[in-house]
């Protein structure tokens, strides 16, 4: 968003950005994958209308570069994702998303941060404690907070207790730990 609406543009200033970053031993974060967020209204959500076909040459290109360029960490947004799952949840709570396009289709291994969870886009839907869970179990390694608050705090006992009854498997925590 803070690049501009121009996919190459984008791709090669983030790709000089990170690479910068990298140099001085910081770890950059792309943020709002998959896109779509020039597509937001005042008050409502980011929404992904790039057709399928079209997202490798358009909202993705600058995410691509970035993996190419040694990305270790994605934010996945809460843009809605019309084009790859419809009247799915949003793209940081998305199977389409997390593990379809991003680790499959364009093959990244790093860490997936999704959220952030107690925004409205998700706490419009669900709880933000169910909401990070759901997150987990659909391919997440990390969630994001805009708040310090206890809701935070409220999804870890929430996750605590999803997987002690056996809702969230202990073994996808520990591979995204890991």
């Amino acid at each position: 968003n803070c690049l501009g609406g121009n996919p190459a543009f984008v791709a090669e200033a983030g790709d000089v950005i990170c690479r910068e970053l990298q140099k001085q031993g910081v770890t950059p974060m792309p943020m709002g994958f998959p896109g779509g967020g020039l597509n937001r209204s005042e008050r409502g959500a980011a929404v992904l209308t790039t057709p399928r076909d079209a997202l490798k040459d358009s909202d993705l290109l600058p995410f691509a570069a970035a993996i190419r360029g040694g990305a270790r960490i994605m934010q996945v947004g809460n843009t809605l994702v019309p084009t790859l799952a419809s009247g799915g949840p949003p793209a940081s709570l998305s199977d389409a998303v997390l593990r379809d396009l991003l680790r499959r289709d364009m093959g990244f291994d790093g860490i997936i941060a999704s959220g952030p969870m107690d925004s409205e886009d998700v706490t419009g839907l669900m709880d933000s404690a169910t909401a990070a869970a759901a997150a987990l179990e659909r391919g997440a390694d990390m969630l994001v907070w805009r708040s310090a608050a206890s809701q935070p705090i409220r999804a870890v006992e929430f996750i605590c207790g999803a997987v002690a009854r056996g809702d969230l498997s202990e073994d996808a925590i520990n591979v995204s730990v890991r």
